[in-house]
């Protein structure tokens, strides 16, 4: 079990500074430079964990993302507990993960698209 508790955190540690990398590309594109240097000053960890001084700039999808994602990752720890508790194999425990590594993939996938393949189509 410990195992997969193991690869479930490091999934959420790697998605989650991808995901707030992801932001605050989006951010920096968006804000003046005037903006981008005043808001985080004097941000508590509160604010700046749950983007509290952005509510206007971050569109509500990229939020949805990130907080489902930060939500999922203790429902996806308590169904392996019990799944383990229920006397489940690991190939079957193993399918949670793979699910859950598979829905943080998802904000993953068109900014990858979009890179690897989107410069091509605006020089044609």
């Amino acid at each position: 079990m410990a195992a997969q508790i193991f690869a479930l955190t490091l999934i959420l540690i790697l998605m989650f500074f991808i995901i707030r990398g992801w932001n605050a590309v989006y951010l920096h594109s968006v804000l003046r430079k005037r903006d981008r240097q005043k808001r985080p000053k004097k941000q508590s960890f509160k604010e700046w964990f749950f983007y509290l001084r952005y509510p206007d700039v971050l569109p509500k999808a990229r939020l949805f993302v990130y907080y489902a994602h930060m939500a999922l990752y203790p429902v996806a720890i308590l169904l392996v507990w019990v799944l383990r508790s229920m006397e489940f194999t690991d190939k079957q425990i193993g399918y949670v993960i793979w699910g859950y590594m598979a829905f943080s993939a998802i904000p993953i996938l068109p900014t990858y698209y979009r890179s690897r393949f989107g410069s091509r189509d605006k020089k044609r």
